[in-house]
């Protein structure tokens, strides 16, 4: 049974939605691991510009927005 045009339109924006949702869980997977990285890294007193460079985790300053991206969305 074919779909009317409303109903692919429905369909298409519901998977835009899932894979939009895959992705920031994703990120947010992938910035939690960096942190924890950063942390342990920093707990062994390595100067924190050699711990960003390895972990690519920037800390935000406090106030900062939750969707700053910590490498500058490249």
């Amino acid at each position: 049974m074919p779909l009317d045009h409303a109903s692919y339109e429905a369909a298409q924006a519901a998977a835009k939605a899932a894979r939009d949702q895959e992705r920031a869980a994703a990120q947010a997977a992938e910035q939690a691991e960096a942190k924890a990285a950063h942390d342990a890294l920093a707990q062994l007193g390595l100067p924190a510009s050699v711990v960003q460079r390895v972990t690519g985790y920037v800390p935000q300053p406090p106030g900062a927005g939750h969707d700053a991206e910590p490498d500058g969305g490249k």
